[in-house]
């Protein structure tokens, strides 16, 4: 199981490898990864992951094991912000896998994916879009057009072409995905709701909001058909339904979508996840907008107690959820409260690496 959405003999001795990990087998330790990575518990992700990794380099490069434990340290070393030691571990994969199995292996291509992924985290949009085009390149050449790798490479392009503002470039691609998916696995396959997602993406973003309510919409009755109605994917498309309604004035049905996200995300990923602080912010954003502002009051503060509890309190992701703060604080005559936080926002943006 893979950590990256776009990718599909112990070497150390003892001294070496942690006393904590000694005789657990990759598969629990990566699991244990895994669980910790989904409830954000980052460094101890790393921690796993690290020792999944010295189990799997005795393991042969084509060994689906020996790569996936790559992926999953460099996300959890991009969750923290290490994106050095991300680049430099899937730069020592991407040299194995070429040497290993040749430039022309289908793994490759996932590691020129996990490559762009890792650029575009970091706003190098150019390096991004460069190892995507190799992996597409590299996959039409090998796999053929219509492979399901081909969709997940055309979705992480268009991702790349969104992040921009080139939204022109980006639905096509996602278009091109979704007819992929539909015509190889069918119309209410799990993969098709993902692309549907993006689709409606580019749809919120060029302001066609009808469009992406539909799009939607049909996102999360196969959701919920395949996946049940308390999975973190049906909250995810819930929360981008409340904002279409939010977008299009329906701040009723925005207030109703959001609360459904919010209850999946507590149930399914525990209460102090940080997609849990996400959907806070939009709901202190929205309860300001109802003037319900006790309600916005207790959202933003609960928001910003999980995000510095995983971000530390200088990310500038603090400064944002300030900014909706300082509006209430505004609106309700707590001029001087919003003047401190003011000054806190100004902090943290002038040391924005």
């Amino acid at each position: 199981m893979r950590v990256f959405h776009a990718f599909a003999g112990i070497i150390l001795a003892s001294l070496f490898f942690p006393l904590w990990a000694q005789g657990a087998s990759w598969e629990a330790l990566t699991e244990k990864g895994l669980a910790a990575y989904q409830q954000g518990h980052y460094q101890e992700a790393e921690r796993h992951f690290e020792a999944a990794l010295e189990i799997a380099k005795g393991f042969k490069v084509s060994d689906p094991r020996y790569p996936d434990s790559f992926y999953n340290l460099a996300h959890a070393y991009m969750a923290q912000g290490k994106y050095d030691k991300a680049e430099a571990l899937l730069l020592q994969l991407l040299d194995r896998q070429e040497k290993a199995l040749g430039p022309d292996h289908p793994d490759v291509a996932i590691t020129f994916n996990a490559l762009g992924e890792l650029f575009s985290a970091q706003g190098k949009y150019r390096e991004a879009e460069k190892y995507h085009r190799l992996a597409l390149e590299l996959q039409k050449r090998v796999l053929g057009p219509d492979h399901p790798e081909v969709v997940i490479t055309l979705t992480a392009l268009g991702r790349v072409y969104c992040a921009q503002g080139r939204y022109d470039k980006a639905a096509p691609l996602y278009r091109q995905a979704l007819e992929i998916t539909e015509r190889a696995l069918g119309s209410e396959h799990l993969r098709v709701a993902e692309g549907l997602t993006f689709l409606a993406s580019s749809c919120f973003a060029t302001g066609h909001y009808a469009n992406a309510e539909r799009l939607l919409k049909r996102a999360l009755s196969i959701a919920e058909r395949n996946l049940g109605p308390e999975h973190p994917m049906v909250a995810a498309i819930e929360k981008d339904l409340g904002a279409t309604y939010k977008a299009q004035g329906e701040l009723k049905k925005a207030l109703k979508a959001y609360l459904k996200a919010l209850d999946v995300f507590k149930k399914a990923l525990g209460p102090r996840h940080m997609e849990v602080a996400h959907v806070l912010v939009e709901l202190g954003d929205l309860y300001r907008l109802l003037k319900r502002y006790e309600d916005a009051d207790r959202a933003y503060r609960d928001a910003l107690a999980i995000a510095e509890e995983h971000l530390g309190p200088k990310d500038p992701y603090i400064a944002t959820i300030l900014q909706g703060y300082v509006v209430l604080l505004l609106e309700t005559g707590r001029q001087e409260e919003a003047a401190k936080m003011e000054e806190r926002i100004k902090a943290i943006l002038k040391n924005k690496p």
